[in-house]
């Protein structure tokens, strides 16, 4: 019974009998489905397009015009059109009222609607609203005016639409359209901008008796003329309560903000201002300060906005600001020094300052350097400390920074060492340097700042000196530490140590052995920072690494001997001994350990070590990320025999990991070959389960790197898709969830990029069939990851254009009506933009709607 009522339906709304939406509750049969693939085909010149077509216009049934009637609509080239168009005229004529629709489509879809004006103003009066609708998205000005008062409301909103986008040679039916109130000025003022304001419509209605003269005086501004100030003005917060209103006002403020002569943006942005003044900021006026405020920031300059607004209070100004502030403009320092040296709230003019801190580095930069040094000794401490962070943060030649230095040493004690961290650690602060000895020195609580500054000084002999005497009484305070000293001792020597090596990298290395021995006491509260460091320091040298064997000895904590090994197997020319120890320690230290031993294993000769690596990812209980970084430290050794048993780990990402080494491994092709032989079924087809058709996929797209696929082959690559695409497209008619295409499709993406790359993208489209049937995203993919053969690409972007067209989604109507003007009316990148967007709209309401 279902299944007659839903053909029931489907005939019904074939006949326009009945609405989308009510059609939509039937069970989508496969007779639309295959409707829209025949589309698609005809619209891309896919198989014997041109008989096709002549064949299927003067067919009997008229569901079969239809279908290439949508086709030419559809269509990439208008010149398809040419040899058909008798045909397509006498289907204008034709009794059944879709067809008649289709052929305006397809006639408009050419940019032929105007040869056939008078045709098009009889079917403006077509009894039928399908046939109205379709008329209505054409660019015929005379045939929208009739259309604008149609009885059907969402003709007439269409008409309205497309009407008031035509542009300025339209002004004349947009007036009637206005004047006699078919169409309500207030609703179509942003049509009417997108199309551009005709100078003569905004003079007409400027002299009618339209009420709505602020809209009117808004019109003038956008089409170039001279607004009436005081209409403006008095109007200017009349309907605000509704946003298109509010915008337009804002626009209208921002346009004479633009314009070249500033007097009547002035006169405007002033009485904004002395408006907004009399506002009750207790009343219920906030909506219409904000707006007055804000168009008076727009109307005005921004250094004019800024001198009359010193007057206004401090919830008024920072409602300026927030407009004033976000405006592009080089400000003078002497623009915005009354407001940051005044009494006012400390809010307002951190948020002033937060603006002009971009101009540290412009061409005024030494006036702000000077303004913000004044801000140092600010009263409000957030801005007094923001504004040394700014400072810190610009470029300052040498005179700005020893102002600066001055300005530091000026603060107490307490907040100099703060203010250390905001200082920058990419470069050695010359200025500041006797500073920061002296609080190394004094052993302050800035000193740990100061050691980390101290060393940027690279090469300096007194900064090296100081570092080395304060690293030798901190190794005899570790000696010497109680147990709870013990930990905040080594820190400090720890810092000096690398502060040491930095500044003078052969310096201290007697040091660095002394803090090697502490270290490598055990002791239950040392953290082995402080090994670690003198191990790097040690092992810069050849002298030095002659301790680190040593430091792998009997009685050395574990963390040590650790450290001690990686370093041997980076700096020593003969590391077996240590990469043995790396090996026996590999159990006994953390997942972070153990990573940092491949890495430093993977680069190194010896056969042992690949079975080690075997051994780590295949052992259960192994931490992912560590296995998977011993497969690619196989991958990097070239260690086919040891990765081709790997294929058959339990795991599946370390499954693809494999695949992914073999990829482009020298030799790899046979044990591809064998793997995807193991894994077919039958001999060529796909596993059923997904995992492993997926799986199957990742081992075609590794095969592909190592040459051309098979006839074969290639036949897998979109089987999937394929024999989903027709169950699809049913789900999303229907308005039912969808999967994300690139979670659902990985795999055959990836091995398209690569057959794509590869110069196969047109075989494997080919070896589909007919590809074009897939969901508009995935085509849209398919064409990003095969971008590196641009023809396929442009074949799929063309077919994700045509089949987008198709579904007709409203919340894609926009875009899809842009991109109906074709392929070639701008810009490549603009049109897949454009494209991408209407798609991710597609994706975000899940409901489409096959044409009929």
């Amino acid at each position: 019974m279902i299944g007659v009522r839903g053909a029931l339906l489907d005939v019904l709304f074939l006949l326009g009998l009945v609405s989308p939406g009510l059609a939509l509750l039937a069970p989508i049969q496969s007779g639309p489905i295959e409707r829209e693939a025949r589309i698609r085909a005809l619209a891309l010149g896919e198989g014997d397009q041109p008989e096709r077509l002549e064949a299927l216009l003067v067919s009997d049934s008229w569901p079969e015009r239809l279908v290439a009637l949508e086709a030419l609509a559809r269509c990439e080239t208008s010149g398809l059109l040419g040899p058909v168009l008798d045909d397509v005229r006498a289907c204008l004529a034709y009794s059944q009222p879709n067809v008649r629709a289709g052929a305006i489509k397809a006639l408009v879809r050419a940019g032929l609607a105007g040869s056939l004006q008078v045709d098009m103003l009889r079917l403006a009066g077509d009894v039928h609203p399908l046939v109205r609708m379709a008329a209505a998205r054409c660019d015929l000005p005379g045939v929208l005016s009739v259309l604008v008062g149609d009885s059907d409301p969402q003709v007439a909103a269409v008409a309205r639409w497309r009407l008031m986008i035509a542009g300025p040679e339209a002004w004349e039916q947009q007036l009637d359209a206005v004047l006699w109130g078919t169409v309500d000025l207030g609703s179509v003022l942003e049509p009417l901008a997108l199309g551009g304001v005709s100078p003569q419509l905004a003079q007409a209605l400027r002299a009618s008796d339209h009420p709505e003269k602020v809209l009117i005086e808004g019109l003038c501004v956008s089409a170039g003329l001279d607004p009436d100030i005081h209409v403006l003005l008095a109007g200017f917060c009349e309907g605000i309560e509704s946003r298109r209103v509010l915008l337009q006002r804002r626009e209208v403020a921002r346009l004479l903000g633009a314009r070249e002569d500033s007097e009547l943006g002035r006169a405007l942005g002033v009485g904004l201002l002395e408006r907004a003044r009399g506002i009750d900021l207790d009343g219920d006026d906030e909506d219409q300060l904000d707006l007055l405020l804000e168009g008076a920031a727009l109307c005005l300059s921004p250094t004019e906005a800024a001198l009359l607004g010193r007057d206004l209070d401090d919830e008024r100004a920072l409602i300026l600001w927030q407009t004033l502030g976000a405006r592009r403009h080089r400000w003078r320092a002497a623009d915005l020094a009354p407001w940051l040296h005044s009494e006012r709230d400390s809010a307002l003019r951190f948020d002033i300052a937060l603006f002009a801190s971009g101009q540290l580095d412009g061409p005024h930069g030494k006036e702000w350097v000077e303004l913000f040094l004044e801000l140092v000794h600010d009263q409000a401490p957030g801005l007094r400390l923001a504004a040394f962070r700014w400072l810190s943060d610009a470029k300052l030649d040498g005179e700005q920074e020893q102002a600066l230095r001055d300005r530091w040493a000026g603060l107490p004690q307490a907040v100099r060492w703060e203010r250390l961290r905001d200082l920058p650690r990419n470069r050695a602060l010359p200025t500041f340097r006797d500073d920061l000895l002296g609080l190394l020195m004094a052993q302050s609580s800035g000193a740990t700042g100061a050691i980390e500054l101290l060393s940027r000084f690279r090469g300096d002999a007194e900064v090296s000196a100081a570092l080395e005497g304060e690293l030798a009484s901190a190794l005899d305070q570790v000696a010497d530490a109680s147990d709870e000293e013990r930990r905040r001792t080594e820190a400090s020597a720890t810092d000096l140590l690398q502060a040491l090596a930095r500044v003078d990298p052969g310096r201290g290395r007697a040091l660095a052995r002394r803090g090697l021995e502490l270290a490598s006491e055990e002791h239950p509260t040392t953290r082995h920072e402080l090994g670690k460091a003198a191990l790097v320091v040690l092992a810069r040298s050849e002298a030095g690494r002659a301790d680190l064997v040593c430091a792998m000895g009997k009685g050395v904590p574990r963390r040590v001997q650790f450290e001690a090994a990686l370093q041997g197997v980076k700096h020593m020319s003969e590391p077996r001994e240590f990469a043995d120890s790396l090996v026996a320690l590999f159990d006994r230290v953390d997942q972070v350990l153990q990573l940092r031993a491949v890495r430093a294993l993977e680069s190194l000769e010896g056969e042992f070590l690949s079975a080690h690596f075997v051994q780590w990812i295949t052992e259960e209980g192994g931490q992912q990320e560590v296995q998977v970084a011993a497969i690619e430290a196989l991958g990097q050794r070239a260690a086919l025999a040891e990765l081709a048993p790997l294929l058959q780990v339990a795991s599946p990402d370390l499954r693809l990991a494999v695949v992914d080494q073999l990829c482009n491994l020298e030799g790899a092709g046979a044990v591809l070959r064998r793997e995807i032989e193991r894994r077919l079924v039958g001999g060529n087809a796909m596993p059923k389960d997904s995992f492993e058709a997926a799986e199957l996929l990742d081992l075609l797209r590794a095969l592909a790197c190592h040459g051309p696929l098979s006839a074969q082959r290639l036949e897998l690559i979109l089987e999937r898709p394929m024999a989903r695409a027709g169950a699809e497209l049913t789900l999303r008619f229907r308005g039912e969830g969808l999967p994300g295409i690139l979670s659902t499709w990985r795999p055959e993406l990836e091995a398209f990029r690569v057959l794509a790359k590869n110069g196969q993208g047109g075989q494997v489209l080919a070896a589909a069939g007919e590809w074009w049937r897939m969901d508009a995203r995935l085509l849209y993919e398919l064409a990003h990851f095969g971008a590196k053969d641009r023809d396929v690409s442009a074949r799929l972007l063309s077919a994700a254009r045509v089949a987008l067209m198709g579904e007709q989604n409203p919340r894609t109507s926009l875009q899809v009506r842009w991109l109906q003007a074709g392929m070639g009316a701008g810009d490549a990148l603009v049109i897949e933009r454009h494209l991408g967007q209407a798609l991710r709209a597609l994706s975000q309401s899940q409901r489409g709607r096959l044409q009929r």
